[in-house]
């Protein structure tokens, strides 16, 4: 840990004994947390680069944390080191060319904000997934090259985009959206589920092609079943 702190200059390194450690470990999924060697807080995409040199020279496993709401645990590891981009959310609306940039540390509560303001809009069926309105990124490679990519090399990460490096800026296509949206959350017990399916299945008969609703499942000791409550 000494040689990592050594070399990685203005990037801050958490281990341990570091206040703020347990709270970096932390994933919207409780069972995707492990117990991280180091994690290195960056800032810019020179200093993702210098963390994945560092891995690499020193042949120790390491991840990539993004937003931290992955369920499988790919932004986690026991006893390596964990390159947090949580430290890189900016949000860049361009309500002219209809474009958002954001940095690969984004979460949605950050983007929402300028999105409402500008009256723009990303995920909505007629325009297709998130995914399908990626433009271009910036990314660090596997040798620590920091390079960016668009049409041809994106056609891969949206397929796959863990196997081919940490991708640290997005740029993405948005949407005039001038009147008002519903949205919102409702939680319910397990006893009710069969009347929710019920219920699906009759909105998506007869449902507007505009509209969409999805199902999340989760323990009633869960930090996301504590903070919306239920019904």
């Amino acid at each position: 840990m000494d040689q990592l702190k050594a070399e990685s200059k203005n990037i801050t390194i958490l281990t341990s004994d570091s206040e703020g450690y347990e709270a970096s470990l932390r994933r919207w999924s409780g069972t995707a947390e492990k117990r991280a060697g180091a994690v290195a807080q960056v800032t810019t995409p020179e200093e993702v680069a210098a963390m994945i040199k560092f891995a690499r020279k020193h042949h120790i496993e390491q991840v990539i944390r993004g937003g931290g709401q992955d369920t499988n645990g790919a932004s986690s590891t026991e006893g390596g080191i964990v390159v947090d981009l949580s430290r890189m959310n900016r949000v860049t609306v361009d309500p002219e060319n209809t474009t958002i940039v954001a940095e690969g540390g984004y979460l949605w509560k950050v983007i929402m904000k300028p999105r409402v303001i500008t009256g723009l809009r990303l995920l909505a069926l007629p325009h297709g997934l998130v995914i399908d309105n990626l433009l271009k990124v910036k990314m660090v490679t596997a040798n620590s090259e920091i390079i960016t990519a668009s049409p041809g090399p994106i056609w891969a990460l949206r397929g796959a985009g863990a196997s081919f490096g940490a991708v640290v800026e997005f740029t993405y296509r948005a949407h005039q959206q001038r009147e008002a949206v519903w949205a919102g959350l409702a939680a319910f017990t397990l006893g009710k589920l069969p009347a929710i399916v019920k219920f699906a299945n009759d909105f998506a008969l007869a449902a507007n092609p505009d509209a969409s609703f999805n199902f999340e499942f989760t323990n009633t000791t869960s930090r996301f079943w504590a903070d919306v409550g239920h019904a």
